[in-house]
């Protein structure tokens, strides 16, 4: 009794957002996508990076730089303009994060090469943690966290296709992701490999940041229902749209009767017969001229082929012939539909 159609329903609901290095990758370029990707706004962004793939060939140098810019991150107040990271929302949220980085600890594939501490003595802050595993599917590559927490992944270079699958398959989210990489042919290749894996699919840039009115924002697959906010596309969902036709040559009949060209020759004199009591029928060929005439009551008599269907008029057949479309007009004339 509550609606009088259906709900129309527009969801997002998060996402398990990555960023993917290629062997070419502008090192410097991959390394502020990362550090801005996952500890803007602590990572409290449905968008924020929270899982990257690099290959093993420029690991060490992307280390190297990361290292060092991440030492630069300052943490404190929202009031002190200087800080690039602040205190997570609240208690549960602290808590919650704060409990991913134990279990990540507490695992044997797991390295905390970055941050990895906490503290809520004075606002709930949480250094920005970067983690690196040797499994892939390990639990801070496939949950979102919602905090300043990283998981990268090294791969070797030689399974880029590997990798591509397994970015696709790990999260049953598709929000955002991205790829950092100066091959135009690499980055076709993996924008089509990754299609259903991020809604919003950024190159050579961080993952997130999507402006509204400029950049259509959503994702698909558990990540919502993709409706792209900030675009004509989302007022769609909330129209309903309605077709009208308006028949300027209403038909007058009820029936269609169907038969084969060659049935047709056989039965041309029933066909007489039905004429004569006043039957108005059309003629039309099939998209072949091996296909069916289909016999309909119609009304309008212009471009009769007096040739073709002099006998049919001449008992008071109101006719017209629909050709096929592979047929011209003279081989329309000259066809044969009776002895």
């Amino acid at each position: 009794n509550t609606y009088k159609s259906y709900p129309k329903i527009v969801g997002e609901t998060g996402g398990k957002d990555f960023i993917l290095a290629h062997p070419t990758a502008d090192i410097k370029v991959l390394v502020a996508a990362l550090i801005r990707g996952a500890f803007e706004f602590q990572g409290q962004k449905c968008s924020a990076c929270s899982r990257a793939y690099i290959p093993k060939s420029i690991w060490n140098e992307v280390w190297k730089l990361m290292e060092t810019e991440l030492k630069t991150i300052k943490i404190g107040s929202t009031e002190d303009l200087s800080c690039f990271m602040n205190a997570v929302i609240d208690e549960k949220s602290f808590t919650k994060i704060s409990g991913y980085i134990e279990k990540a600890k507490a695992l044997e594939t797991n390295k905390i090469v970055f941050g990895g501490n906490y503290d809520k003595s004075k606002g709930y802050f949480i250094e920005p943690t970067v983690i690196l595993t040797t499994d892939p599917h390990s639990l801070t590559m496939e949950e979102e966290i919602f905090g300043p927490v990283l998981t990268i992944y090294v791969y070797d270079d030689e399974k880029l296709d590997e990798t591509l699958t397994l970015i696709d398959q790990t999260s049953p989210y598709s929000l955002t992701g991205a790829v950092i990489a100066t091959d135009k042919i690499a980055i076709a290749k993996i924008a089509e490999k990754l299609r259903n894996s991020a809604g919003n699919f950024y190159i050579n840039d961080k993952c997130t940041g999507a402006v509204v009115g400029q950049q259509p924002f959503g994702g698909a697959r558990m990540s919502g229902t993709n409706d792209k906010s900030g675009s004509f596309l989302n007022l769609l969902r909330w129209v309903s749209p309605r077709t009208i036709k308006d028949n300027m040559l209403p038909v007058k009949y009820k029936i269609m009767r169907t038969i084969p060209v060659a049935e047709f020759k056989t039965n041309f004199s029933a066909i007489l017969k039905d004429v004569e009591k006043g039957e108005k029928i059309a003629i039309s060929y099939g998209r072949k001229k091996e296909g069916v005439a289909m016999l309909v009551p119609f009304e309008n008599t212009e471009e009769m082929p007096k040739r073709k269907l002099g006998l049919l008029q001449e008992k008071g057949a109101s006719m017209k012939i629909m050709p096929d479309f592979e047929m011209t007009d003279e081989e329309v004339l000259n066809e044969k539909l009776y002895d």
